[in-house]
Formats: structure tokens, sequence, C-alpha cells
């Protein structure tokens, strides 16, 4: 039922947790903020993103040998009404190549 509303925070961990698991190296991945309760509308696009967003972060970002973080922030604003939610998710990877423009790239993920 799309009229439902879900807490996000416990379905964030447990995608950050399962990304994790399978990943590469010894990664570390972690949640600051707080996502709150979402439209399961919202929710159920959103956790498909951030799987995705997590596993390429885990396996374009570091090598199998690599230790590092991945951290996913939830950040709310504006006012309740707006009811803005800021997600950002950063690594303390490799980076990108020199030279790397995005314009040129192909890649989906990055369109």
């Amino acid at each position: 039922n799309l009229d439902e509303r879900v807490e996000f925070d416990e379905i964030a961990d447990r995608v950050i947790a399962m990304v994790a698991e399978i990943s590469p190296g010894k990664v570390t991945c972690r949640r600051t903020g707080r996502f709150g309760i979402l439209d399961a509308e919202v929710a159920t696009p959103l956790s498909m993103v951030l799987t995705e967003v997590l596993q390429n972060a885990l396996e374009h970002a570091f090598t199998p040998a690599e230790q590092g973080t991945v951290e996913v922030s939830a950040v709310r604003g504006g006012t309740p009404a707006e009811g803005r939610l800021l997600i950002t998710v950063t690594d303390d990877g490799r980076g990108l190549p020199e030279g790397f423009d995005p314009r040129q790239a192909g890649n989906l993920g990055l369109q």
C-alpha cells in the first residue's frame, strides 16, 4: 500500500550493512543523521538508489586490499511542510582519475 509511511533509518541501516558485507576489502560503512519517517512511495526507490550508490562507491573507490570508510549522511532541512531531506554518500577512496570530466563520461551512474 503506497499510503504507508516507514521509518527509513532501519531500512538504510540494513542496506548499508548488506552492501558492506559483500564489499571487497576492509571498508567501514556508517550512517550519520536521521532519515526519519518517509512515505513508502519515496522509501522504495530511495532504498534502491542508496543500494546502487553504495555498491558503486565500494566497487570503484577501493581495491580489495585497501581500508577505508563510506558514510551516508541524512540531514533534514527546510520547514516541516517542505519536508526536505539531503542525503550525501562520501568515501575516502582513491577518487576520480586525473583529468576526469563527468560531461564526457557516458556512464549511466553519472547522468
